[in-house]
C-alpha cells in the first residue's frame, strides 16, 4: 500500500513537472527539407508526452538578428545577457531542437529552454560551454560527441538522446514493398561509393540507381536511366520514393573527405533508419565506433573496403531476396520516436 501510494506520488510529481513543457517550433517560418524531419520529432513528442507546439517566430527575430547576434559575441554583452537571463528562472520549460551549435546566447539555450542539438563537430567545442552555460537541462543527439564532451571533462548537464525514426514508419512482419530501382543514394554521394558504383555500371550495364543532383540551386532526385525524377521534399514524397528501392548506399558525415566539414565525428543520422523502414538492402562506409556498434551497422550494412568486395555484396544483393525483414523489424523497435520521447520524459523528471 505504501509503495502504491509513493508510486502514485511520484507520477504526480512527473505530470507536474511535464504539464509546463513546451515545444518551441520554427515550422512556422523555416521551411528548408531539413527542417522537416525535426518537425516530425516535435509531433511525436508533443502526441506522446501531451505537450504543445507553439511558434518560435518571435523569440527567432530578436534574438538571431543579424546585429543582436553580432551584439551577443562581444563577451562582456553576452555575460550581462546571460546574466538578466539566469535572474528569469520559470516553471515553464521550452523543448527547442537546434540543427546545429549555437555560437552564442540565445533563446534556444537560455534558463528556461532544454536544447536537443542534433550536428555537433569538433569545431563547435571551444564556444559550447559558455554558450550553453544558463542550459539546466542540454540534450546531445550523437553518443560520439556526447562522450567526446565527457571525456573532455564538460560540467554541463548534459544527457544523451539518440535520433529516431518516427513511429508512423513502424513496420512489421506484414509490410510489403514494390521495388521498382535497384538502388538509391539518398542525401549526399560518398565519393569512394559513387565511383565504387560507377566501375561496376561499366560491367553490368542494365543497373539503374537514383542519385541527388543540384540544377539551378534545387536539389532533384535522377536516374541514370531516365533522367530527373523529381525533387521529393517533402517526407512522404521522399519515405515512397526510398520504399521503392531494393539497395541503399549509406556512410557517415565524417569519412572519405567529410572529415573537413565534421572535424572527424561521423554520427550515425536518420537516413540510416530510413532506409531499413523502407526494406532497402544497405551497404556503406563508416569507422567503427561507438555510435555505429550502438546502431548495429556491421549487422545491417556491411562496410565495403574495396571495389572487390562492393562488387561482391552488391551481385549478391542484386539476385537475392531482400532483407531478413523479422530482424529489420525487431531492430527497428529499439529506434522509434516513442523510446526516446519517454527517454527525454525521463531526463525532465530528473534534470529540472
Amino acid at each position: 500500500m505504501i509503495l502504491k501510494e509513493l508510486s502514485k506520488l511520484s507520477y504526480l510529481g512527473l505530470l507536474m513537472s511535464m504539464k509546463n513543457l513546451k515545444i518551441l517550433s520554427k515550422r512556422y517560418f523555416q521551411n528548408w527539407p531539413s527542417w522537416h524531419l525535426i518537425y516530425e520529432w516535435e509531433d511525436d513528442f508533443s502526441s506522446i508526452l501531451d505537450i504543445p507546439v507553439i511558434n518560435a517566430e518571435t523569440k527567432e527575430h530578436i534574438y538571431e538578428n543579424t546585429w543582436v547576434r553580432r551584439f551577443f559575441t562581444l563577451t562582456p554583452t553576452r555575460w550581462v545577457a546571460q546574466f538578466v537571463n539566469s535572474v528569469f528562472a520559470s516553471k515553464d520549460k521550452y523543448i527547442a531542437f537546434e540543427l546545429t551549435v549555437k555560437k552564442n546566447f540565445s533563446y534556444s539555450n537560455g534558463i528556461n529552454s532544454i536544447p536537443i542539438v542534433v550536428d555537433f563537430f569538433t569545431r563547435d567545442a571551444g564556444s559550447f560551454h559558455a554558450a550553453y552555460k544558463n542550459s539546466t537541462l542540454i540534450c546531445i543527439t550523437s553518443l560520439e560527441a556526447f562522450n567526446f564532451l565527457k571525456d573532455n571533462h564538460c560540467n554541463l548537464n548534459i544527457r544523451h538522446l539518440p535520433l529516431s525514426l518516427s513511429d508512423r514508419y513502424m513496420i512489421d512482419r506484414h509490410t510489403t514493398f514494390t521495388k521498382k530501382y535497384d538502388i538509391i543514394l539518398a542525401g549526399r554521394k560518398n565519393k569512394i561509393l559513387w565511383d565504387f558504383l560507377l566501375e561496376y555500371e561499366k560491367k553490368f550495364p542494365d543497373i539503374e540507381y537514383l542519385y541527388q543532383e543540384e540544377i539551378n540551386g534545387q536539389l532533384f532526385y535522377s536516374s541514370n536511366k531516365s533522367g530527373i525524377l523529381g525533387s521529393f521534399h517533402t517526407r512522404q514524397e521522399y519515405t515512397d520514393l526510398l520504399k521503392q528501392c531494393r539497395i541503399g548506399f549509406y556512410s557517415t558525415a565524417g569519412i572519405d573527405g567529410g572529415e573537413i566539414r565534421t572535424g572527424g565525428f561521423n554520427p550515425v543520422t536518420p537516413r540510416y533508419l530510413e532506409l531499413i523502414a523502407s526494406g532497402c538492402l544497405l551497404l556503406g562506409r563508416y569507422p567503427d565506433t561507438d555510435e555505429t556498434r550502438s546502431y548495429e551497422l556491421q549487422r545491417y550494412c556491411p562496410n565495403v573496403d574495396s571495389y572487390l568486395e562492393f562488387e561482391t555484396l552488391l551481385s549478391s544483393y542484386l539476385s537475392g531476396s531482400g532483407p531478413d525483414l523479422d530482424a529489420y523489424v525487431s531492430f527497428l523497435k529499439k529506434h522509434y520516436t516513442s523510446n526516446v520521447a519517454l527517454q527525454l520524459k525521463d531526463y525532465v523528471e530528473a534534470g529540472l
